[in-house]
C-alpha cells in the first residue's frame, strides 16, 4: 500500500529512525539503504528473511512525503506459486510463505496507525 502526505515538515532521518525503532519493538530486524531523497527499509525476520519493504521518499521543497509498504501482496503472489510447488514437494516453501504473509499483514496493520500518530505529533509542533 502506498500513501502520500502533503504539506508536512519533517526530518527524513528522524522518521527513518522512528520506523526502525517500531520494527525492533515488533521483534524484527531492519536493513536500511539510503536513496536520493529517502530510504528503503527491509524488514527481516530471523527465520523467514525479508517480510516487507518500506520505501520512504520526501521532497523538502514541496513538503510531500511518500511511503510505500510492500509485503503482504508480494507474499500473496508467492503463495500461489507455493501451491503449485506443493504438488512437487514444496510444502515447506508454502508454509514459510504463509507465515511471512501473516507476519507482513500483521505488521502493516500496526505500521499505518504508528506512522499516522508520528506525523500527527509533527503537525502539532
Amino acid at each position: 500500500m502506498k500513501k502520500i502526505w502533503e504539506d508536512i515538515a519533517l526530518e527524513i532521518d528522524t522518521l527513518c529512525e522512528e520506523i526502525i525503532t517500531f520494527i525492533e519493538r515488533e521483534g524484527l530486524f531492519s536493513s536500511v539503504r539510503k536513496l536520493n531523497g529517502g530510504f528503503q527499509i527491509h524488514v527481516l525476520h530471523r527465520n523467514l528473511g525479508v517480510v516487507a519493504t518500506i520505501s520512504i521518499k520526501y521532497d523538502e521543497k514541496s513538503r510531500v512525503l511518500h511511503v510505500d509498504f510492500r509485503g503482504s501482496e508480494l507474499y500473496n503472489q508467492q503463495n500461489k506459486l507455493g501451491f503449485i510447488a506443493l504438488h512437487f514437494g514444496g510444502g515447506l516453501f508454502l508454509l514459510r510463505s504463509a507465515k511471512a504473509y501473516e507476519l507482513s499483514h500483521s505488521l502493516e496493520t500496526k505500521f499505518w496507525p504508528f506512522l499516522e500518530e508520528f506525523l500527527d505529533k509533527k503537525r502539532k509542533k
